[in-house]
C-alpha cells in the first residue's frame, strides 16, 4: 500500500546503509556486494513510497562508488612499476636517450666538449626533471645514473667510433643491463647468470 506524502519525505534507511556500506568496498570482496543489495532494496522502497521516501541519489551513488573504486584499484595496481618490468626497461631507455640528447646540446654550446658529469647544471636544466636521472628500478633508493669517466669532459670529435663508445651503463635491471652509447642508441645486454 502506497503512502501519500503529507510531510517532507524521509530518507530511506536502505539508501543510507547502501551508501555507507559502499565505503567498505576497499575491504574484502563480499563487501562489494552489500552496497548493491541495499541500493536495490532502497530503490524498490523509494519507488513504492510514491514520494514519501527519498534517497534515490544515495542509492545510485552506492552502486557507482564501489565500481569506480574497483576500477581505480585495478588501474593503480597495474600502473605500479614492479608489475611491469618491460615498462620500466623502456622508461630507463627513454631516460638515457633524453640524457644523451642533453649532452649533445651541451657539446654544441661548449666547443664540442661533453660535460664532466650529469650533475652539470646545463644538463639538469636541459632534461628538466630529476626523475630522468634515476632508473625506474631505483625510484626508492634514488640512485642516479653516472657518466662514465672515459667520456666525461672529452670532445665528441675525439671518439673514433661513437656507436661503440658507452656513455652510461645501467646495471639496475634484473636480467640485463642497459647501455647508452655515444651515438644515442641504447642496447640491452643480458647479464651473465654465472656471476
Amino acid at each position: 500500500m502506497t503512502q501519500e506524502p503529507n510531510e517532507s519525505p524521509k530518507t530511506s534507511v536502505y539508501a543510507i546503509v547502501a551508501f555507507v556500506s559502499c565505503f567498505g568496498a576497499l575491504m574484502p570482496v563480499i563487501l562489494l556486494i552489500l552496497p548493491f543489495v541495499f541500493a536495490i532494496m532502497a530503490l524498490s522502497e523509494i519507488r513504492k513510497s510514491n514520494g514519501a521516501i527519498k534517497g534515490k541519489g544515495l542509492a545510485i551513488a552506492a552502486m557507482v562508488i564501489p565500481v569506480a573504486a574497483g576500477i581505480l584499484l585495478v588501474a593503480t595496481v597495474f600502473a605500479l612499476p614492479h608489475h611491469h618490468p618491460k615498462a620500466m626497461d623502456i622508461g630507463c631507455a627513454n631516460n638515457l636517450k633524453m640524457i644523451r640528447l642533453s649532452m649533445q646540446m651541451y657539446a654544441e654550446d661548449n666547443d664540442d666538449y661533453l660535460p664532466d658529469s650529469l650533475e652539470n647544471s646545463y644538463i639538469q636544466e636541459a632534461v628538466g626533471s630529476d626523475k630522468t636521472f634515476v632508473c625506474p628500478y631505483c625510484r626508492r633508493s634514488g640512485e642516479k645514473y653516472v657518466l662514465l669517466p672515459s667520456v666525461g669532459g672529452k670532445k665528441l670529435k675525439d671518439f673514433d667510433n661513437p656507436t661503440e663508445t658507452p656513455v652510461i651503463i645501467c646495471r639496475h635491471h634484473r636480467k640485463k643491463d642497459n647501455i647508452l652509447y655515444l651515438d644515442g642508441h641504447v642496447q640491452e645486454i643480458l647479464k651473465d647468470s654465472n656471476k
